[in-house]
């Protein structure tokens, strides 16, 4: 009934899928989706794969066909269908060798050796792993050469070969570095765990079990957790209550998704062991302490031989010859046990015909030839490149050698040529350098003339011609308010010419400051005077440690004005404004600091105060040019603290 179902739902979904066009990249999606979920899902992806390839063939497209094969064939080893695995794989392998397609040729070798490593052919899976890795590496494909090397190992650990075993697991764990998938390392991992059990290195078996198994438990891999505890239970053969139950739990899990994959068959027949060393033992019963797991020794050999056979059923239905030489030898070992000996013989005899035919000398010589025929080949190829390096090397030589020549008649040429023009050169340079300084000192003179002097003469004529043209419009109190505006207008207009004439007596060479002990106390009431006018704007100081400084007081002074003048304008549109100096001293050095509550700016705006090539400063004041040529005069340090909308500081450190 269940078989119907699956059927018809089949059907139908096949009649519903190719009526719909996918993208070329929704192909491969889902093709990527299929190979994912086929361990854990394998009905599902069984389905999907069948769409798959149902959709190819309405789309007639060869290349879609072959790709869908492919992924069918490789559900179709997950669940030991190697007979339809094979054709299905083939014919994949047939069509992208007409298409001359690498990467899906490398997935057609990575298929056929895993079906050869399922009907136990060794030596041929070993050469078609080999093949596939050399053909992923072209193609870069980093998650396909893990698997491949895994599938090697893998192959190396059924023929007993434990160290090539490791080296191979070890290398697609290398890989794994550069492109994989949490479950593919785990698998890995669980694979070097099994290595290392079987050479005897429980420490790094239990290391490796663990973390696959906690990596499964993580992403919630059924199928991963029920691989590591087949494996892993075997290390606890000292506690066999503990190696029963992983058993057990992997059975149960084994039975849910996938009853007859490889590694069922393998948990089985370990559980069909346990349960015979349980049924030899009286002491092995007497020490079991759950009551779920206590059986007599009659059922302990019952449940032991039902094991036995379930693994041979699905052996020998799936052609694993591997599989069928193990437990045919448990069985006889088993019914010798109980004394059937005629079952006990016929099941020997069949591991024995098997045991030939798969480790026989002649198979290990071929693995051998494999082996040294890839190693043969790397050498050849690294003889052939050695060679195309030599004679490469060779020409280079003739090639440096005629350059050489050629370079020493150019030379000599460049060197006389050179003398003269270096002579010619060391004089221009001294006149360049000189005319460049004076050009950098006339740009800086003439921009303070444009910028800083312009606007006050502006607003001094602007009172005096609307004073003569239009006298009506002003009464006695506002003429004489305009009057001390004017003067005091007139005041500032000097008192900025003395300031350019400071900054221009600065960049003369022979004008250097006269540095004296000058009061702060003195410097903060230059100040006072200077803005008395300022009506709107509250300046305070603070000045308690009554500090003293060394330094040229017309310098500072024409400093100090300057950083006043420029925060007044720019509290000119802030709601109670305000200005606080303050002088003060930390770790041996003096500080002077302007703080007001303005609209802050951006760092970029006070560029000038560090950076020598500007030479206009910002619309306010004289100029952040004229503060910084004089504040490197006296040797004082600049510092700007600023943020939108939360004021500016600006601290001088002497």
């Amino acid at each position: 009934m269940r078989n119907l179902y699956f059927i018809n739902l089949l059907l139908f979904c096949l009649n519903s899928f190719s009526q719909i066009k996918i993208t070329d990249l929704e192909f491969e999606n889902r093709r990527s989706n299929i190979e994912e979920i086929a361990l854990t899902k394998t009905d599902n992806a069984l389905l999907k794969a069948n769409l798959l390839l149902e959709y190819s063939i309405k789309s007639k497209s060869t290349s879609k066909i072959a790709k869908a094969q492919s992924t069918l064939a490789y559900v179709k080893i997950i669940l030991v269908e190697t007979i339809e695995a094979d054709s299905l794989n083939n014919k994949s392998l047939a069509q992208n060798i007409l298409l001359n397609d690498i990467g899906e040729i490398t997935k057609n070798y990575f298929n056929s050796a895993l079906i050869c490593s399922r009907k136990s052919d060794y030596v041929k899976a070993i050469t078609l792993f080999l093949k596939s890795i050399d053909l992923a590496k072209k193609t870069k494909n980093y998650l396909l050469i893990q698997k491949s090397y895994r599938g090697l190992a893998n192959s190396y650990c059924d023929q007993r070969n434990y160290d090539n075993a490791l080296k191979y697991a070890l290398k697609a764990l290398d890989f794994s570095k550069f492109k994989s998938t949490t479950s593919e390392k785990s698998y890995l991992l669980a694979t070097i765990a099994e290595i290392y059990r079987l050479k005897g290195d429980y420490e790094n078996a239990n290391k490796n079990f663990e973390k696959a198994y906690s990596n499964f438990v993580r992403i919630k891999e059924e199928a991963g957790q029920a691989y590591v505890l087949t494996n892993w239970s075997l290390c606890f053969d000292n506690d066999y209550e503990k190696l029963m139950e992983m058993e057990l739990k992997a059975q149960e899990i084994w039975d849910r998704i996938a009853p007859e994959n490889l590694m069922s068959v393998t948990n089985l027949g370990n559980l069909g062991y346990t349960y015979f060393d349980y049924a030899k033992s009286d002491s092995l019963q007497n020490s079991i302490k759950k009551i779920r797991l206590k059986r007599s020794t009659k059922e302990f050999l019952g449940l032991s031989e039902q094991c036995y056979k379930r693994c041979l059923l699905i052996a020998k239905k799936k052609r694993n010859l591997d599989s069928t030489l193990f437990y045919s030898e448990w069985l006889s070992v088993l019914q010798s046990y109980k004394g059937d000996y005629k079952n006990a013989f016929l099941n020997l005899t069949l591991r024995n015909k098997i045991n030939d035919s798969l480790y026989s000398q002649k198979n290990k010589n071929k693995i051998a030839a494999i082996e040294n025929e890839k190693e043969i080949q790397i050498r050849d190829k690294k003889i052939e490149i050695s060679k195309i390096n030599l004679a490469n090397k060779e020409k280079q030589k003739y090639y440096f050698i005629t350059g050489l020549i050629l370079l020493s008649v150019i030379g000599s040429l460049l060197f006389y040529q050179s003398s003269n023009r270096k002579k010619v050169n060391e004089k221009l340079s001294f006149l360049n350098n000189e005319l460049d300084e004076s050009n950098k000192a006339k740009t800086r003179f003439f921009s303070i003339l444009n910028h800083d002097l312009r606007g006050p003469v502006a607003n001094l004529i602007f009172f005096l011609q609307l004073q003569k043209e239009s006298p009506e419009m002003l009464d006695e109190e506002s003429t004489k308010r305009m009057q001390d505006k004017t003067m005091a207008g007139a005041e500032n207009l000097l008192n900025s010419m003395e300031d350019i004439l400071q900054w221009s007596k600065s960049q003369m060479q022979n004008f250097k400051p006269q540095p004296l002990n000058v009061a702060v106390s003195t410097l903060f009431n230059d100040i006072k005077n200077h803005f008395s006018s300022e009506e709107k704007i509250k300046i305070s100081f603070e000045n308690i440690e009554n500090i003293i400084i060394n330094t040229d007081e017309n310098y500072l002074k024409t400093i100090l004005r300057n950083l006043t003048g420029n925060a007044v304008n720019a509290l000119k549109e802030t709601e109670n404004p305000i200005i606080i100096w303050k002088a003060y001293s930390e770790k041996n050095k003096n500080y002077l600091s302007i703080t007001d509550n303005g609209p802050g700016a951006k760092s970029e705006n006070f560029k000038a105060l560090y950076d020598d090539k500007e030479v206009v400063g910002i619309k306010t004041g004289l100029g952040l040019h004229l503060i910084r040529d004089l504040a490197k005069a006296i040797e004082c340090e600049i510092k700007v603290e600023t943020k939108l909308n939360s004021g500016t500081t600006i601290k001088l450190v002497f």
